[in-house]
């Protein structure tokens, strides 16, 4: 039985967001285990699992004390357990933690919008970025739950390498990574349309990327192309160089068998990122009468309604994890109506139950933003 170190600190809930980034506060959506009721047990793990420390279920801080010590626990079976619950650990729960994880490095430690690649920080030394590594590569093996954020040539260089990547394909990775703002502006510039307002913010852009030479004239297409070149590199290779390597040294063993060129890593962004299409072919189609029925179409209209932004938060909360990684949904229904009438799901099915008492679209999409959107208190987690 592996334990994290004697300095990893309990995880306990924090009401002052003043920390460093990994070692903060987050603030993350309300989660469903709020308002579903204990997960049902499963099959105990076998002799000689790992057991991580205790998450608090409103957000399991990252699991990064149990993986820190050895990367032998890629190969073991880890557990997760949740403050004020008490089944055992079966999928569901997992799925949590390590998306939860992903979340808040998403928020804590990249840059980037649509996109994004890891910052170099003084908190992270080469044991923290190979344990991401660990997280990486366990989440993937046990769930299929993998970093889909993480920009397509950091993830590119990471696994088949720097030769792999192209100019175009630096160019259109770059602009996954940028603001639509700034993307729009880089591509009026290529086509030379700029209006006189925009040159201030080209000149701008081009000095936050570090450009330090002098200022090209976009009119001078070859010039203009040659400093894009050079800043998506800067930006997507050469600033996360180091948790790059931290990263390659640890997935590359794994996974590099798996992803060896980049068709094999847009096939799996693609098959992991959610779309509507992939959410509702995987609710079942079990109806027992005409109440379910309209409660169901309900739903699947809702569901056909969330942006980008919400549909990985309504995937989350049936099954714990924010990308693809189940292949069916169980839905459930109750007779439930008034003020105790809300969605719950239970993660470990995972099952969704809505009540058949909706009436129109307008009461489930009510209810169920109100716990998609909801505010939680912060936790507070530790890695060092």
């Amino acid at each position: 039985m592996l334990h994290p170190p004697s300095r990893q600190q309990p995880f306990t809930e924090h009401r002052q967001p003043t920390r460093t980034p990994m070692e903060g506060s987050v603030s993350p959506p309300y989660t469903h285990s709020q308002a579903s009721p204990p997960r049902s047990p499963s099959p105990p793990p076998t002799e000689g699992s790992v057991s991580p420390p205790s998450t608090h279920s409103q957000a399991p801080p990252p699991p990064m004390g149990a993986v820190k010590e050895s990367e032998d626990v890629i190969q073991q079976q880890l557990t997760f357990s949740f403050v004020g619950e008490s089944a055992i650990d079966q999928s569901g729960v997992s799925r949590d933690a390590y998306s939860s994880f992903w979340d808040a490095f998403y928020e804590r430690r990249t840059s980037g919008t649509n996109t994004v690649v890891p910052c170099v920080t003084v908190q992270y030394c080469r044991e923290e970025w190979l344990a991401v590594g660990h997280i990486l590569v366990k989440g993937y093996k046990d769930h299929s739950i993998f970093p889909i954020r993480l920009n397509l040539t950091f993830l590119t260089v990471m696994l088949p390498g720097k030769k792999a990547v192209s100019e175009d394909f630096l160019l259109s990775s770059l602009y996954s990574y940028l603001s639509e703002d700034v993307k729009d502006l880089l591509t009026r510039a290529g086509n030379n349309d700029l209006e006189d307002d925009d040159e201030s913010e080209l000149v701008q852009f081009l000095a936050d990327s570090g450009w330090t030479s002098t200022i090209p004239n976009y009119v001078n297409k070859t010039g203009f192309d040659k400093c894009l070149l050079q800043i998506r590199h800067k930006i997507l290779i050469q600033t996360s160089k180091y948790p790059l390597v931290c990263l390659a040294d640890v997935t590359r063993k794994h996974m590099g068998h798996n992803f060896s060129d980049v068709e094999s890593l847009k096939t799996l962004v693609k098959d992991l990122t959610p779309t509507t299409r992939k959410v509702l072919k995987i609710f079942p189609g079990r109806l027992n009468s005409a109440r379910e029925q309209n409660a169901f179409d309900l739903l699947k209209k809702y569901v056909r309604g969330l942006g980008r932004d919400m549909l990985p938060k309504f995937l989350k909360f049936c099954t714990g994890s924010s990308v693809m990684s189940v292949t069916s949904i169980d839905v459930t229904f109750n007779s439930i109506s008034g003020l105790q009438r809300r969605p719950v799901a239970i993660t470990c099915g995972p099952v969704l139950e809505i009540s058949v008492m909706y009436t129109d679209i307008a009461g489930i999409r009510y209810e169920f933003n109100s716990v998609l959107k909801g505010g939680t208190e912060g936790l507070l987690f530790t890695i060092s």
